[in-house]
This record gives structure tokens, sequence and C-alpha cells, in this order.
């Protein structure tokens, strides 16, 4: 008997996903092997554990340019295939369930807003930045999911510029809270804005 709250069709379509790793951002090319309103499943060169998070740009169009939209994803299942790959099965985290409840009122001064976007971040102690990615903005700062060990108060510069030079600071910033996920080695990081704050013009 059928048990997903969401039927899976079979579906062939480009994917994008990406993850962290704590030697930086890997990124693969890859087809769907089935979807469904809540998730998906493809095959990878990499075996992630479950509950590992990583971000699916789906459907992906190698001919438009940069700024397509990532979902945040959640790996549920992993089964080994041969020649070393593995199929993924992965709930997307924007999916709202069909049953779930009203989310409560948001009661911040600056509302945050669910965005999933490639960030640049470097203490200023460093001169390298790491590969992380955001999990909601708002007029205030924003929260990123990281592999690094920041402290709270931390002063952080952060860059949007997806170029391999040394990428232009958009923003000055400092570490407010640090939440460790349980099982994954990663950290969600909040930060607010210490100056300016400019995202990308595509996204504005």
């Amino acid at each position: 008997m059928e048990r997903r709250q969401h039927r899976r069709v079979r579906l062939q379509l480009p994917a994008r996903i990406r993850w962290i790793t704590p030697f930086g951002q890997q990124t693969e090319l890859r087809a769907s092997e089935d979807v469904s309103r809540g998730g998906l499943r493809f095959a990878l060169s990499s075996s992630l554990s479950p509950g590992t998070h990583i971000w699916v740009t789906f459907p992906y169009d190698p001919a438009l340019p940069d700024g397509q939209p990532e979902m945040p994803a959640r790996v549920v299942r992993c089964e080994p295939r041969p020649q070393g790959f593995a199929a993924l099965a992965v709930h997307l985290e924007f999916a709202t369930p069909r049953n779930a409840r009203p989310r409560a009122q948001e009661r911040r001064a600056n509302p945050r807003r669910p965005l999933a976007l490639p960030v640049r971040v470097r203490p200023d102690y460093l001169p390298w930045f790491e590969e992380a990615m955001t999990l909601d903005v708002s007029t205030a700062g924003l929260r990123f999911r990281s592999t690094r060990d920041y402290q709270p108060g931390a002063r952080l510069f952060l860059s949007f510029d997806s170029s391999p030079a040394a990428p232009a600071p958009a923003g000055e910033f400092r570490v407010v809270r640090v939440q460790p996920e349980n099982g994954t080695g990663a950290v969600t990081v909040s930060v607010c804005r210490i100056g300016s704050f400019d995202l990308p013009s595509h996204l504005r």
C-alpha cells in the first residue's frame, strides 16, 4: 500500500545539486528519476547520510544565467549503486505538507523570508572566504548554514559575488547566535548587519 503523502511520478529533468563539505561546496548536474510535490530522487556520485542538507535547482537550465532558485532539501534515504553511485531520495524543505497548520504570525520587527542563496563568508581575522548557503534573510540580517566554528560576537564579511577572484564584500555583519545541527557537523549561524547590506541585483 502506498503510504507516501505525495504520489511519485517518473520524470527525467535536469537538476543541479549542491551540498557543503568541510573542504567547500560540491556541485553536480544530474537528472531526476522520479518526482513528487514534496521531493525527488536522483543518482549522485557521492553517498550522503540521511539528514544531510543539500540545495536543489529543479528543473535546471544551464543556458540561463545565475539566479535560478535553489530549494533547500534534506536527504531521507541513500542506497548504493554500482560504479560508486548512490540513489538519493530527498525531501524539499520549502514544500508545505498537505495538513500543515498555518504558521504563527511573524512578530519580529524585521520579518525573515526563506531564501537559499550561495554566500561567501569570512571573519575579519582571516583572508579566506568559506562557501556557505543562506537559510533566510531580513532587512537586519540573515541565517546561513556553515561547517566553520564561529563564535557569537565575531565580525564577518559576507559576499554574494560568485567570481573566482577575491569577492568584494556585500556587507559587514556580527554573529548573534550559533546552533549546532545534530549529526551533521554543520551549524546554523545567525548574523545581524553592521553596515550596508546589498543583495545581488537579480534578487532585489
